[in-house]
């Protein structure tokens, strides 16, 4: 509400009064009726545009952790190959559960959320699980998900076509691929499944090739040496492909070049494939981590049940020739991907290492990681090999000790509007102080929070005074900060003293600026680094967040969302003063009389166009009342009228 500037007097409180008695009238007001007798926070209208909700994730895996992502939208589209391009977008939350695979926690999200998509790429996980939202609850155990999205296994008899230079272990019956010989009842090693994860995920942005180049100097070999006879298991970890590829393997005399149009190839999984696409609930494949084939080795007439000492065994990889139960090359996929560099060619005279096999010594398992194109991060299919006798295969390189794990975040965005004429009411064209932030909060595998990252912008200014922003970590004090940056290229609040939090507060608390008008178009960056413990629950943006009124006649005055505190600094002679209602004792903050309109608001997730100056936002939003009165129109800050805002 943009005015001229001064201070109040008994004239504009007046006009503000008729202005308020003229705008309640317009619209219904969902609390007329008597007020109770003694109020609480429960008896008012909060205006959120965000919530908590219930979160219960069961991966059913023990002994070691698994990250996943909650998302408000598909994160994966379907290109016209039938290939997945994961979206750049962001989830609600990231995190990880504990180690038996269990996350029991709340999350913050719009209060428009019915549906959810659980995704985490992680070894033993579904992939991405489309998730109902039901009485603000997320519920997920895998083991039922499976059972009730699966289908049926019934077997539809043999008859599918495979390469004529093929051998198979196994017909598989039908078109997923399912293999009757499959064995799924013995668990996966806890660490090395874990080690695996790590080194063959590498690290946010990097890949495998960045992370342990010393893996791929000289166009290293990943065959497998037998040295003493034994029998091989092939256990499928994870598929991170969007195509449906074939994966089988090969022997050869220990020591000699195979040539590749005289390998007899064995064909073991003819569709590498989890049960769903990443973008949908439709089954695609019919794997899970743990499932297993036993290896044989053939011996010119049969196959056998062990594999002989001096020879080895290589592996290949057929991209994307799995269909509707078929295999079959494609013109832009025809090229076989062996596990030795020798047999993949380039134009250019180099050979492609396909394959990296690594040896974990603490389960005596090897890891075989495949990569089907371009993206060298070798989890296209990654398989780990059960060896009845451990010590027949040396020479295998070691699994790396994978280093210290990154921390993940979670990124909150919204908009902040508040009124400025507080505690009496104003025009509500929640316009004079408008703010945009995004957070990015930081956290461990603990899902603690160590930093956060916020940026504020001053998006739009109808103040009618000189009026400042800041925002306070309300839920601790200040000894759970460990350090406050602030960058911008503006001077932060003079209220600041020229510290990093703001003096004479019992929170950490930060004043950005003093004047919006100053301040308008300047982003101003906050890292905040925390002590050990703090959990995510107690971390989330935009924080409690306020303006403050009348900068240039001193602090005291500030308006804050509804049922958030003042701080320490606010002058509490204004709350429950002119049209504020506000009961501290009863955690009431920042309520109006008529319970319509509120002094701020937060629209979470969302660049909010604010109304035009005179505009009050019931105006500007026709859905605005009906989500006040009956909690409908969840959305209604996406469906402006758009000639009465900015």
């Amino acid at each position: 509400m943009r005015k001229n500037k001064g201070g109040f007097n008994a004239g504009r409180v007046l006009l503000c009064c008729m202005a308020s008695v003229v705008a309640t009238g317009c619209v219904k007001n969902p609390s007329d009726g008597p007020k109770p007798d003694d109020p609480s926070a429960g008896d008012y209208q909060t205006f959120a545009t965000a919530q908590s909700y219930a979160a219960n994730i069961d991966y059913r895996l023990n002994g070691y952790q698994i990250g996943f992502e909650v998302f408000g939208e598909n994160p994966y589209e379907e290109n016209a190959d039938g290939t997945l391009t994961k979206k750049e977008v962001e989830p609600y939350f990231r995190g990880y559960t504990d180690e038996t695979g269990h996350f029991s926690g709340n999350l913050t999200m719009p209060s428009l959320v019915t549906e959810v998509w659980l995704s985490s790429d992680a070894i033993g996980s579904v992939g991405t699980a489309h998730l109902k939202v039901s009485g603000n609850r997320i519920d997920f155990d895998q083991n039922e998900y499976i059972a009730q999205h699966a289908g049926s296994k019934a077997m539809t008899g043999s008859g599918y076509t495979y390469p004529d230079d093929c051998k198979v272990l196994s017909e598989w019956t039908d078109v997923y691929g399912t293999l009757p010989n499959v064995l799924s009842d013995n668990e996966l090693p806890a660490s090395f499944v874990a080690r695996v994860d790590k080194v063959y995920s590498g690290v946010v942005g990097k890949f495998i090739t960045t992370v342990y180049p010393e893996l791929f100097e000289d166009e290293a070999s990943a065959d497998i040496s037998i040295e003493s006879p034994t029998k091989i298991n092939m256990v499928f970890l994870k598929s991170g492909a969007s195509w449906q590829n074939v994966v089988g393997y090969f022997t050869y005399p220990t020591g000699t070049v195979p040539a590749a149009d005289a390998l007899t190839k064995i064909i073991a999984f003819p569709n590498v494939t989890k049960y769903y696409k990443g973008n949908s609930d439709v089954r695609v494949g019919s794997l899970l981590a743990g499932d297993r084939v036993q290896l044989k080795y053939w011996d010119g007439t049969a196959f056998q049940d062990e594999f002989p000492a001096g020879v080895s065994i290589g592996f290949f990889l057929m991209g994307h020739w799995f269909a509707s139960g078929n295999i079959a090359s494609y013109d832009y996929a025809k090229d076989i991907r062996y596990s030795k560099p020798d047999l993949n060619p380039m134009a250019d005279g180099k050979r492609q290492q396909r394959t990296v096999s690594l040896y974990d010594r603490q389960s005596g398992w090897v890891a075989v990681g495949f990569e089907d194109n371009k993206d060298w991060n070798y989890t296209d299919a990654l398989f780990g090999l059960q060896m009845e006798h451990q010590n027949a295969i040396p020479g295998v390189p070691d699994l790396p000790e994978p280093g210290a794990d990154p921390d993940t975040y979670t990124e909150y965005r919204g908009t902040l509007a508040f009124e400025d004429l507080w505690p009496y009411e104003g025009d509500y064209d929640m316009n004079d102080v408008v703010v945009l932030y995004k957070s990015r909060v930081y956290t461990d595998r603990s899902n603690n929070v160590s930093r956060t990252v916020d940026e504020f912008t001053a998006k739009h200014n109808g103040a009618a005074y000189t009026d400042g922003f800041g925002y306070q970590l309300h839920l601790f004090g200040a000894d759970a900060v460990r350090s406050v940056q602030i960058e911008s290229d503006l001077a932060p609040s003079s209220f600041m003293k020229g510290k990093s939090l703001e003096p004479g507060q019992d929170h950490p608390t930060v004043v950005l600026f003093d004047d919006i008008g100053v301040a308008l178009g300047h982003t101003f960056t906050v890292t905040t680094s925390f002590t050990s413990g703090i959990g995510y629950e107690r971390v989330v943006p935009p924080y409690n967040p306020f303006a403050v009124l009348k900068t240039d006649e001193g602090r005291g005055s500030e308006v804050h969302l509804v049922n958030y505190p003042p701080t320490a600094l606010a002058d509490r002679t204004q709350l429950h003063f002119g049209h504020d209602v506000s009961q501290p004792d009863k955690g009431l903050y920042y309520v109006s009389k008529n319970n319509q309109f509120p002094f701020a608001i937060h629209i979470a997730g969302y660049d909010f166009r604010c109304p035009k100056e005179g505009t009050r936002i019931d105006e500007a939003y026709p859905d605005f009342s009906s989500w006040v009165a009956s909690g409908g129109h969840k959305d209604w800050y996406r469906n402006p009228e758009t000639s009465l805002v900015y």
